[in-house]
């Protein structure tokens, strides 16, 4: 008989997580200049370290990333807004929902805590057939929206990428949810189910639904995502994870040369394979800049810029991902703490 459980898609189990704030502002000078001093940008933990790793390059790829790297780049303050009713509601307008007079009366009229807001509309609210649906905003300008499913049953799948696509794009047409100047990142493997089958040898996997990924860019550098998930029900969720923002101030940054040089001594956070006995051969095959969002709950209070590098790993057909604080150290305040926890508050 076969054993099942669901596995829902990391980004989306991230929006919740419980964290203090980091990416924040200090008063004062940079060692350098009369930029504020930044806390470093709070990286996740990956349980893999630089350190067990051994790294060489592929030909050319830091020369290339080297001729079109700026020298600076600008880091953004996040605007915070405390979310009311009134942003679920006009999100939910959004949906073709909208609060009955009566409910409306008697939702908090704010957030609680100042920073998250939830409501779900259902019921009497709505003759929609797309189930109860919860929405969820943040002070930072990050919302999910999430319509309630059935559990998932063994004859479940995933639509076709190209079926999720379109259904993503005709939603997104409708609502005019996307940020204007987003594009089309790719669809990727969304939910899944795990089971056992007596026929079968190991944990088997199901995938029953996409995620269709949409990313913008601050300056030609990508930033964020926006993502629609998609099941053979139709849509079924959306995750906005890019802040609202302003420019703080242009700050010096590292060279990808110096940013691979920092991995190598062991700065920065690395997903890949893991080896409690032996150090992990790896080529890097790309280095990029990107500005990081963490988690859409994360408290950050600046968006700054990281280099993300990976590549290959010898003996694995997994490969690695590296992400650098791109900021040059002298501009960030010393003694913060690096890196926010991935699956669980801290």
């Amino acid at each position: 008989m076969r054993q099942r459980r669901l596995i829902p898609l990391v980004s989306l189990l991230l929006f919740c997580l419980a964290c203090g704030c980091s990416g924040t502002v200090e008063t004062g000078s940079g060692e350098a200049g009369n930029l504020p001093r930044l806390s470093a940008v709070g990286l996740p933990r990956t349980g893999s370290a630089p350190s067990r790793y051994t790294f060489r390059e592929s030909p050319g790829v830091v020369e290339e990333a080297q001729a079109k790297a700026p020298t600076e780049m600008m880091v953004y303050e996040v605007i915070r807004g405390a979310p009311t009713r009134d942003t679920a509601g006009e999100l939910a307008e959004r949906l073709g929902r909208t609060i009955s007079e009566s409910r409306y009366k008697g939702l908090l009229s704010t957030s609680t805590d100042g920073r998250q807001y939830t409501v779900t509309l259902g019921g009497e609210d709505t003759e929609a057939d797309l189930g109860d649906l919860d929405v969820t905003v943040l002070d930072n300008g990050n919302y999910l929206l999430s319509f309630r499913v059935p559990p998932p049953k063994s004859t479940d799948q995933a639509p076709p990428d190209d079926e999720a696509l379109a259904q993503a794009e005709e939603f997104l047409d409708r609502t005019g949810l996307l940020p204007e100047g987003c594009e089309l990142l790719g669809v990727q493997e969304g939910d899944y189910i795990e089971y056992t089958d007596p026929d079968r040898e190991g944990i088997q996997k199901q995938v029953i639904s996409k995620s269709v990924v949409y990313t913008c860019y601050r300056d030609g550098i990508q930033d964020g995502a926006f993502t629609v998930r998609v099941n053979g029900g139709g849509v079924h969720g959306v995750l906005r994870n890019m802040r609202n923002t302003k420019p703080l101030a242009s700050y010096p940054i590292l060279s990808p040369s110096e940013a691979v040089a920092a991995l190598k001594a062991g700065d920065g956070v690395i997903g890949g394979p893991l080896s409690a006995d032996k150090t992990i051969e790896a080529t890097i095959e790309a280095v990029d800049l990107e500005y990081y969002e963490g988690a859409a709950a994360w408290g950050l209070d600046t968006v700054q810029p990281v280099y993300r590098l990976s590549g290959s790993v010898e003996g694995h057909s997994r490969g690695f991902t590296a992400w650098v604080p791109a900021v040059r150290p002298e501009y960030l305040a010393e003694g913060e703490a690096t890196a926010k926890p991935v699956g669980r508050g801290g």
